[in-house]
Order: structure tokens, then sequence, then C-alpha cells
């Protein structure tokens, strides 16, 4: 399922540790087991692999992928997506491969986001930092103190999925922002400080 070991983990701790999950357990936990929507978790690693989300064979192409109300998280989306909705997230690391239209980020708190998107849409997020590459300019709305710097991750094929959606690290407008509620004398976002800078790089295995 392209699923981290972490999350797989966490899953078979709903069960007994001698005999496993039971029916009746696996039928309150299997919703976990959604690679396209991750919701109401705290203090989890999740991760979804290259061809979680579709896209290994021509026919299927690449999903959405939704995160909604996660607190205390890490979440590594290493495979495109068509779009990713990212809602209510508290104190989050998250990271969003390649994406083939929009990210929208709503009502987010305190994380720290690294993503790759044709277009970034932020709306009521208070102290986010974004780590971006955007192909087109990044559109903030109803929202204070955010940071943003160009993109620095990396996981394995990422330099792959960069070349096969055509996003060219070399032209980026990760800081040719439009505030649609930006107010004269002040200032919604600033440009991280090279120190502030932080480089993300995801391991996985492969199992």
């Amino acid at each position: 399922l392209g699923f981290g070991k972490a999350e797989a983990d966490a899953l078979i701790e709903q069960g007994d540790a001698q005999k496993g999950l039971s029916f009746e357990e696996f039928s309150k936990c299997y919703w976990m087991l959604n690679p396209f929507l991750i919701g109401n978790r705290k203090g989890e690693v999740i991760i979804r692999k290259p061809g979680a989300l579709g896209g290994l064979h021509p026919k299927f192409g690449v999903k959405d992928v939704g995160l909604d109300s996660l607190e205390d998280c890490e979440v590594y989306i290493c495979t495109p997506t068509a779009q990713a909705l990212i809602d209510c997230c508290k104190n989050c690391v998250i990271l969003i491969g390649p994406c083939e239209s929009s990210v929208f980020i709503r009502d987010c708190e305190d994380c720290d986001v690294w993503m790759a998107a044709q277009q970034l849409r932020t709306r009521d997020c208070k102290r986010c930092r974004f780590f971006l590459y955007c192909k087109t300019e990044p559109i903030i709305e109803s929202s204070e103190d955010l940071s943003f710097a160009p993109w620095c991750a990396g996981y394995p094929g990422c330099s792959l999925q960069f070349e096969k959606l055509r996003f060219d690290p070399e032209r980026n407008f990760w800081n040719a922002l439009f505030d649609f509620t930006g107010k004269v004398g002040a200032s919604n976002w600033r440009i991280l400080p090279l120190d502030e800078v932080r480089e993300l790089v995801v391991e996985y295995d492969d199992d």
C-alpha cells in the first residue's frame, strides 16, 4: 500500500500483542488504511511512498490527498498528487511531493511545510513556515506571520518526480507572493533568513 513502517506498527498496536487484531478491533481502525485521507491523528509519523496515491500505471493517474485535524505529526507524502488539501493541522511537519495542480492549506498553525506544486493557496493560517517550489505566484489570504524559503527537501525518487511533472528548479516563484488581505504598512509574511532555513531529507525502506 505504500505506507511507512511506523504507521503500520501503529495499526497493529490496536490489537493484542500476541494474538494480533481481531475482526472487531480491525473494524474500528480500518479507516486508518485509507491512503488518500489522513485525519484525526496525534503524535504519529505517516509516510506515503511512491505509487501509494496512484500513477504507477499509465491508465491510472495520481489522486488527491487530504490531511485533516492532525496535531504533532510528521507527514511525508513522497509521491506525486493531483491536488492536496491540508486543513486544521497544528504543530506538524509536512512534506508534499510534486503536485500536479494546487495545494490548499487552511486553518493551520505552527506547521513546517515543504511542498512542490503548480500553485499554493493559504487561508486563515498562523505562524507557518513554507519551503516552497511553486510554478505560479503563491497566494495567501487572511493569514499572519507566515515565512517562506525555497524548496530544500529530498527523498528517494524526488528528482525523477520533478522531471516527470516538468518542475524546473531554476524557475521557482517561491517568493513572488500575493496577499489578498495585505495592508499598507504591515506584512503578513516574510522571507526566512538563511540561518533559519531547514533542509529536510526523508529516508525509508522499500518493503
